[in-house]
């Protein structure tokens, strides 16, 4: 699927989006 790679690249890019 493309969320776990989305939720890496979001946390690499904002490790703010860990809430998500």
């Amino acid at each position: 699927m493309l969320l776990p790679k989305l939720k890496k690249l979001s946390q690499l890019k904002e490790p703010n989006n860990e809430d998500l």
